[in-house]
């Protein structure tokens, strides 16, 4: 695997917000490496351009808890995400944007993906990005006990690694991650 590094510049960038703070604006990134003037490979990611931190710093009152985005405070509102179906390849990108739009009509800005269910298909977190709403994505270990030997951590470390670098480079959405 080779990793190729280059600079861009985006003259007077439309930067990416959730719902409510302004528009979820996208941009469309496309690479074609060349061997000898023949397109060995192309990729194409369409993505908004934001900055995203959880911020927790101590105070008087204990330990602040919330998002910044793009440098400013969000006030999350929204839901807690299960899996559409418990047959998923019954689940269609219809069934994604009619939940995704119905959140938006509830104005929400968020929707938590439940630590018992599954990571979704790329299809819903590019929607949630198209219609402005943040992802929080929990990791899948809700609702049980689990061991802590040491192959175990191992998987769920590379598990979480995995999943990490699948959300970075393979949609759209740059998640939120509980750890």
């Amino acid at each position: 695997m080779n990793r190729v590094e280059l600079e861009v510049r985006v003259e007077r960038p439309k930067l990416w917000w959730c719902r409510g703070l302004g528009n979820p604006y996208l941009y469309t990134f496309q690479a074609q490496p060349l061997d000898r003037d023949r397109i060995v490979a192309e990729k194409s990611v369409r993505t908004g351009l934001r900055s995203m931190k959880l911020v927790r710093q101590q105070d008087v009152e204990g330990t602040s808890f919330y998002i910044e985005l793009n440098g400013l405070p969000v006030f999350a509102k929204g839901a807690n995400h299960i899996p559409n179906d418990s047959f998923i390849t019954e689940v269609t990108y219809e069934r994604y944007k009619h939940e995704v739009a119905a959140a938006v009509e509830s104005n929400m800005n968020m929707l938590r993906v439940w630590g018992g269910g599954i990571y979704e298909q790329d299809a819903f977190y590019e929607l949630c990005d198209e219609y402005g709403l943040l992802v929080w994505q929990d990791f899948m270990f809700a609702c049980s006990m689990y061991p802590g030997d040491e192959a175990f951590l191992a998987n769920v470390r590379a598990e979480a690694e995995e999943n990490v670098k699948r959300s970075a480079q393979s949609s759209l959405h740059r998640p939120v991650v509980r750890q």
